[in-house]
């Protein structure tokens, strides 16, 4: 199944790295400053410089509180004229996920433990204009990836090995934008070279929702956490199992559909593509923060030369 038919790429701009990362890059923009040392164990290997930082540079160390505040909830719901969009809210705020960074980090690092091969390769895109969750996130487990990865992959035309593709991020909602990263990868390969990709890829995300299509792209999906644990966050539709017309008027009023999941992280709130940018900052005690990754853009524009 192709996201990218040939009469739509045929007009599509082939993407090209705005900048490329080493290995070496990785374990600098990490934190980590290595020392090569052959006999530090078996092999060929790399071993820690006492001096180098911690490699905990990327944790969000600011403790704020970001849940849901009664009090901003009552007084959000309360100025609220509609009644129909009342009553969407309330649902949604109710039956809201607010993920902290610390279970992030824990979910993340159980998903990196559960991968069963000794080499791949690592996804750092850098085709787009931005940096992300997914960049962050590969930085901060970089210290779990670190012994077993063979390169940094930010595009298509970096991959010269068969190894699996290892790609990461926090989340999965309707799987769209994983999918097209898996799928513009393999038809760019494929229209460079004019064979296969012979890579396996690997998609490793602390939550996901139940459904969505990464399923039918990626070789293996390695989930933290999905919706349907008892624990977790419900799509839209299972809030409105019944209610078509609802649902519908969710869809005209604020543009969700049934994929939209009702959760926000420390570090972000999903575009309302996705989730519900449009209520949080309305009940949130504080907002969400994208320090971090504000902080490594402008550090890979410092440092890289972006």
């Amino acid at each position: 199944m192709d996201i990218l038919p040939s009469s739509v790429t045929s007009s599509i701009e082939v993407p090209r790295a705005k900048f490329t990362l080493t290995l070496d890059n990785m374990n600098y923009l990490a934190g980590f400053d290595w020392v090569h040392d052959p006999e530090a164990l078996e092999g060929d290997s790399w071993a820690y410089d006492p001096e180098s930082p911690s490699g905990d540079s990327w944790a969000m160390n600011n403790r704020t509180d970001r849940s849901i505040s009664l009090e901003k909830t009552k007084e959000y719901l309360d100025g609220i004229e509609d009644e129909k969009k009342r009553h969407v809210d309330k649902l949604t705020s109710d039956n809201t996920r607010y993920i902290t960074f610390e279970e992030l980090e824990s979910r993340l690092e159980e998903c990196i433990d559960k991968i069963s091969i000794d080499k791949y390769n690592v996804m750092f895109p850098t085709t787009g204009d931005k940096i992300g969750s997914e960049h962050w996130l590969t930085l901060l487990s970089w210290n779990k990836l670190r012994n077993n990865c063979v390169k940094i992959i930010n595009s298509y035309k970096g991959i010269d090995n068969d190894y699996p593709i290892i790609v990461i991020d926090d989340c999965i909602y309707s799987g769209w934008h994983m999918c097209e990263t898996i799928d513009r990868t393999q038809y760019f390969h494929k229209k460079k070279t004019g064979g296969k990709l012979n890579n396996k890829f690997i998609v490793i995300v602390p939550y996901s929702s139940r459904t969505n299509s990464v399923g039918e792209y990626a070789d293996k999906i390695i989930v933290g956490e999905y919706i349907d644990d008892y624990r977790s966050i419900k799509e839209i539709r299972e809030l409105f199992p019944d209610d078509n017309e609802l649902i519908e008027y969710m869809h005209q009023t604020f543009g969700l559909d049934g994929l939209s999941l009702p959760v926000y992280f420390d570090h972000k709130i999903a575009s309302e593509i996705s989730s519900f940018p449009m209520i949080y900052p309305n009940i949130i005690k504080n907002p969400v923060s994208r320090e971090k990754i504000i902080e490594l853009e402008n550090m890979i524009k410092k440092y890289i030369k972006w």
